[in-house]
């Protein structure tokens, strides 16, 4: 939400100023009704900091001003690099120009605005001196939410830019209404940060989105869980998945809900070449054609553009299993992610808990090979050992990466590690690594550029990256396709902030996504916690 923030001059102040500017003819200065022009007003105060980069910049005079005189020559903005394109304008009554930058401001940058003395009244008025405004402007990151707990869990962009992210509030949004317990929501904003729209969605139970994609058609696609029914929709008991589909104006076109008798999760979702989406999670109850393993099983289903559901598969053991996160290739395959509590299908349990990866074919469903990956070197004891998958990602080689943590009791250290698993094209393990601090930290997102670079985001409660700030602290790195680390950045609040998501935007800047418990950046903190978007160049300084 843009803010502005006007600065008067005391009446006395401006006595003083017009004396010292000189009310007689010797001078030189206009006399009469020809007294110099002031500024009496201005939405940014010289010497101000940390200014939002979606700013515009916006004066106020003492007389109504000749709209030929001002103009982008005379009313400019430059930063470090030089003058910046803009529109100048003037409002109904003319006392009010207002200059509006045609791309956000360069975050971090010092910035100067002035206005020069060809700027006249409509009487002859002109100003004593060129007027001078001087300003820093704050780095990319935008906090939002209400008064209670707001989290972002998912993020997507499209080709110009713009950034959608997905989570859920307790809380109200502005303009929503609440349905009850937890609600979806989904905010879009442009490239600049600027919030463009913000939906609430929900039933009297609690809702939450896990994930988020956007499709060829320009159709924005959220799955969840739901506690109640949506309308139009049957609850089949327990929890169940959902999907939302939206419009790029955030308007909800279509909804679908389905599930088992028991408790059904989504958590990740993809869609593939030809449009069909395909939902992952967890049930503990059993699809048709099905029967529970026991615990949570995994459940992977396909659904059409038009909503026809394609195919479902499901499996586990007698554990705990879910999946956790969904990528396809360009040759008809869908990758899933996820943690086994017990031996799969034809594999063996290694751990108390361990990773898996499994291949579909998107056309039929055909479950092409399941993978439960060891990790750890062959000489180290498995059943000491908690390894959990969160986030996956594919390379142009069709290479896999899965990110997420490990709890190794005989490695000494106290808390979980940051876990990287690459894996061939078939599953198989080509490395892993871990590493953190000796307090918790994990990798809850994972993406790779063009370039096969690899980034990540997630949390620590150590100094992985820098000294901690409180709590959770955010962690974002880079490294390179050969698995050399580029940079690593640590960043928080001295409450808990977590990144949750992140993405690749069509330039190469990095966005992620989060909550945090207080004031990020110089946000000012809504209450509770509050969800954040954050971006980084591509040699990690924050925009």
């Amino acid at each position: 939400m843009k803010t502005s923030v006007s600065v008067l001059f005391p009446g006395a102040v401006l006595a003083v100023f017009l004396l010292l500017t000189g009310c007689g003819g010797s001078n030189g200065s206009p006399t009469g009704d020809t007294m110099a022009l002031q500024i009496i007003a201005s939405s940014i105060r010289d010497g101000q900091t940390r200014v939002a980069t979606d700013t515009t910049i916006s004066v106020t005079f003492s007389a109504p001003i000749d709209p030929a005189t001002v103009n982008i020559g005379s009313f400019m903005l430059e930063d470090s690099s030089g003058p910046l394109a803009g529109t100048v304008s003037l409002d109904a009554d003319g006392v009010t120009a207002t200059f509006m930058p045609d791309a956000p401001l360069p975050a971090r940058d010092t910035l100067v605005a002035t206005l020069t003395t060809a700027i006249r009244s409509l009487t002859g008025q002109v100003l004593p001196a060129d007027h001078v405004i001087r300003f820093s402007t704050a780095p990319w990151t935008r906090q939002a939410g209400t008064p209670d707990d707001d989290v972002s869990l998912a993020i997507t962009t499209d080709p110009a830019g713009n950034l959608y992210v997905a989570g859920h509030t307790t809380g109200t949004l502005a303009g929503q209404t609440r349905a009850g317990g937890q609600d979806i929501i989904v905010i879009k904003y442009d490239a600049a940060g600027r919030e463009l729209w913000a939906r609430q969605f929900g039933t009297p139970a609690s809702d939450q989105a896990a994930a988020i994609a956007l499709g060829a058609s320009g159709r924005l696609q959220v799955a969840g869980t739901t506690g109640g029914a949506f309308p139009g929709q049957t609850s089949s008991g327990g929890t169940d998945a959902i999907i939302l589909t939206l419009d790029t104006d955030g308007q909800l076109i279509d909804t679908i809900q389905f599930g088992t008798a028991g408790d059904d999760v989504a958590s990740a979702l993809v869609i593939d070449s030809n449009g069909n989406r395909i939902v992952a999670g967890q049930t503990t109850g059993a699809f048709t054609g099905f029967v529970s393993a026991g615990g949570t099983d995994v459940f992977v289903r396909a659904f059409s553009p038009q909503g026809t559901v394609l195919w479902t598969d499901q499996f586990g053991s007698n554990g705990q299993d879910s999946g956790a996160a969904l990528v396809a290739d360009s040759n008809g395959n869908v990758y899933l992610a996820g943690t086994a509590g017990g031996s799969l299908d034809g594999n063996t349990a290694l751990s108390f808990n361990d990773i898996f990866l499994t291949a579909h074919d998107t056309a039929s469903g055909t479950r092409l090979w399941l993978r439960q990956l060891r990790t750890l070197p062959p000489d180290t004891t498995p059943a000491l050992t908690n390894e959990t998958a969160r986030a996956l990602a594919i390379d142009a080689s069709g290479n896999l990466y899965i990110a997420g943590d490990r709890l190794d009791v005989l490695s000494g250290t106290n808390g979980l590690d940051m876990l990287l698993v690459k894996c061939d094209n078939t599953g198989n393990p080509v490395s892993a690594d871990t590493f953190g601090t000796s307090n918790d930290d994990r990798l809850n997102a994972i993406a790779i550029d063009n370039q096969g670079n690899l980034y990540a985001a997630g949390q620590s409660v150590g100094n992985l990256a820098g000294t901690g700030a409180g709590l959770d602290d955010i962690i974002v790195l880079k490294r390179d396709a050969n698995g050399n680390r580029l940079w690593a950045r640590q960043t928080g609040t001295s409450a808990a902030d977590l990144a949750n998501a992140l993405t690749l935007s069509a330039n190469g800047d990095l966005v992620i996504t989060g909550q945090t418990g207080d004031g990020l950046d110089g946000n000012t903190p809504l209450g509770g916690s509050d969800l954040f978007l954050m971006r980084f160049a591509p040699d990690g300084t924050p925009d």
